[in-house]
């Protein structure tokens, strides 16, 4: 062994141990870290949980119950003495304390007091733990009950108003062009479907189509079948309101309406007035959105009512209850389905939750036309109730198919738009277009349902007047049309009542006079009905061509009742000539004969010309009676000169009374034959003031 080498190897030995002790050292320096880090974790692993999370109250008060956290450690057990600090930039929102620690509980809370302003307060939370900060937040809602009520009541009635301002301007606008359309309804029901659609387009309104539907059956113009086609086509065409609302214009509701205000003020044209009041009723239908959802978002907060939608939403048989309701409340599809829109805009409600609101909707808008058709004729009630039958059915099978396929339904009104106001609005075009594809086919076999569960009455009772119904009235120009229908039922009384009287002068009994009586007292009756009907068309908006014509068809409603009076005058004198034997000449006889003829013809001429303005038939109406006049005073000069000649007195007296009577019962005629070509007729120069009425009186 070499002695020079122990030296170098005890270095060696050392390094080792030095090595070992290293490897060692940093195992455990590892180890104690790991313990720590364990240590740490075990710290952090605290429950917190909030208390007061959109919790409600009022404004400028303070919030009944408290808010704040409670601290549980990993095991459950409450942690006492964290530091909590409240905060929130909110202006006028305080604390009672701002700081404070956790109890024996774990609990550390505070009072809050709501500032001036409603909607949501936001309150920071700061944890002190240990060994770390946590941060939690509350949010809290702030309620100004009379400025909510104000809002909702407020936004409603100008949105409704706004809705009912359009419909009514666009009536007005849309003028005879209306008449024309309606004029195209045949028995083809796709054509009667494009009906429906192109009139409540125009008047964006279901329940006016609906009610003119059931007025128009019920006045004789629509048949069952055709009634059930233009009511299926209106559920279709009453969706481009929702679809104009789905666009969420809000930002031009006041331009909308400082616009439309301005043309109404300063046109003078009646026409662009009536295009200002459309532009105007837009403006307040989204102001009054608008106004409505600036209510709904605050409630949306609030945990009370974000609970109870999130619970009930779902429930679908309910949701359709609701919207039902609210649709008969408010009697407008488009109204509900509005607010439905604004319901799932703000978060309240889903898209499964908005189809079935529109399903009850749908539903709902028929009551509307069940209430016109009360007092209506059979067929008014069927169409009525063929409209809830198609409805009900079609909420039904989709309903069964919201049950069974709610994802891919809401899969598809995704696909087509991600906005949920579009998703709303597309379902109620969706649901009455494959309502329309169904039931179109199905007409005949709807019309035989309702049919056999509203079966004729034996005994209806009727009102005289036929073509009058008050559904008809916010359709004045429609209207109008109807009363002159009407007139024509009248003169033909009138005729009546006349041929009744002339019979009676030769009848060897009373039979023929008291039918005059009878008859004269259905006049009265027309003239009662019409009368009622003009007074209540009255307090309609009105263009200025229907203000004028009114009264002129209030005049001729009395001229015919007076034409009546006159023809009743007659069969009274008949009943004297009876009591006291009195017998006319051959003579005399020829001289009533040709008079009561030309009464007759004028009478015959009348209803052609009303009903289509014929001027012609008008002018020659009034001719006759020219000839009446001429007549009357030819006659009335051969009476006197029997008397003079000496022959009896009494027939040649009784013999002028009633030529006078036929004479004045033709001055009633001849205004009427004056009105159709003037005030009535279809010519733009003919004023009110060319009407002669009086002068023949």
């Amino acid at each position: 062994m070499n002695p020079s080498n122990k030296p170098s190897q005890y270095p060696k030995a050392c390094q080792t141990k030095l090595l070992c002790r290293s490897l060692l050292t940093i195992i455990i320096l590892l180890l104690s870290c790991t313990v720590l880090f364990s240590d740490n974790h075990t710290e952090r692993n605290y429950v917190i949980e909030t208390l007061g999370d959109r919790a409600s109250g009022t404004i400028n008060q303070k919030l009944n119950d408290p808010i704040g956290v409670i601290i549980k450690d990993a095991d459950g057990q409450p942690v006492p003495d964290i530091e909590v600090v409240f905060y929130s930039a909110n202006s006028g929102f305080s604390f009672r304390d701002s700081a404070v620690f956790t109890d024996s509980r774990g609990r550390a809370v505070t009072n809050a007091h709501f500032g001036s302003k409603m909607g949501d307060y936001n309150v920071e939370m700061r944890v002190y733990l240990p060994d770390t900060v946590k941060f939690k937040h509350l949010t809290l809602v702030a309620f100004d009950y009379r400025k909510l009520v104000f809002l909702l009541i407020g936004g409603l009635g100008l949105f409704l108003f706004g809705i009912r301002k359009v419909s009514e301007s666009l009536r007005i606008a849309a003028g005879d062009n209306l008449k024309k359309i309606l004029a195209k309804l045949t028995t083809n029901r796709w054509l009667g479907v494009g009906v429906g659609i192109s009139v409540t387009a125009l008047l964006q309104s279901s329940s006016a189509v609906t009610v003119m539907a059931i007025g128009f059956v019920n006045a004789g113009l629509l048949t069952l079948k055709q009634s059930i086609s233009v009511l299926i086509g209106a559920n279709v065409g009453t969706t481009i309101t929702a679809q104009i609302i789905a666009f969420r214009i809000g930002e031009i509701a006041l331009p909308a309406i400082a616009i439309g205000t301005a043309i109404i003020l300063f046109s003078k044209s009646y026409k662009i007035r009536a295009y200002g009041s459309i532009l105007l009723g837009f403006g307040m239908l989204f102001f009054g959105l608008d106004l409505m959802t600036e209510a709904v978002i605050p409630i949306r907060s609030s945990s009370v009512i974000y609970e109870f939608f999130t619970r009930h939403s779902h429930n679908y048989i309910l949701a359709i209850l609701a919207g039902t309701i609210m649709t008969m409340l408010v009697q407008s599809s488009s109204a509900t389905v509005g607010i439905t829109i604004v319901l799932a805009v703000s978060g309240l409600i889903d898209i499964y939750a908005a189809m079935a609101l529109v399903l009850g909707d749908n539903i709902g808008t028929t009551i509307t036309g069940a209430l016109a058709s009360i007092g209506g004729s059979v067929n008014a009630k069927r169409t009525a109730l063929s409209n809830v039958f198609i409805k009900v059915v079609g909420a039904t099978y989709m309903l069964l198919a919201l049950l069974v396929f709610p994802r891919y339904m809401a899969s598809g009104l995704a696909a087509i738009s991600s906005d949920i106001a579009r998703q709303v609005a597309n379902f109620h075009t969706i649901f009455n277009v494959i309502n329309t594809f169904i039931f179109i086919p199905l007409v005949p076999l709807i019309a035989k349902v309702v049919t056999y569960m509203i079966p004729d009455e034996s005994e209806e009772k009727k009102k005289v007047a036929t073509y009058l119904s008050n559904e008809l009235l916010n359709e004045p120009s429609i209207a109008i049309d109807q009363v002159k229908l009407e007139l024509n039922n009248m003169i033909r009384n009138v005729q009546s009542v006349f041929d009744s009287s002339i019979k009676s002068l030769d009848s060897i009994n009373t039979v023929y006079i008291e039918n005059t009586f009878a008859l004269e007292a259905e006049n009265d009756r027309y003239q009662l009905e019409i009368t009622d009907f003009i007074a209540k068309l009255s307090r309609q908006e009105l263009s200025i061509d229907d203000s004028n014509r009114l009264p002129v068809l209030l005049h001729l409603t009395n001229d015919l009742e007076k034409a009546a009076d006159f023809s009743r005058n007659i069969a009274e004198l008949a009943e004297r000539k009876l009591d006291k034997g009195i017998e006319f000449n051959f003579e005399q006889k020829r001289m009533l004969n040709e008079m009561s003829a030309i009464l007759s013809e004028m009478l015959q001429l009348l209803p052609q010309a009303l009903e289509s303005n014929d001027q012609e038939k008008a002018k020659y109406v009034a001719q006759l009676e020219e000839k009446l006049n001429i007549c009357e005073i030819k006659y009335k000069k051969s009476q006197v000169k029997e008397i003079s000649a000496g022959n009896p007195i009494e027939p040649a007296i009784m013999i002028m009374d009633i030529i006078t009577n036929i004479e004045k019962a033709g001055d009633h005629l001849y205004n009427l034959a004056q009105a159709i070509m003037g005030a009535l007729s279809d010519d733009e120069k003919a004023l009110y003031s060319e009407l002669i009425v009086g002068n023949h009186t």
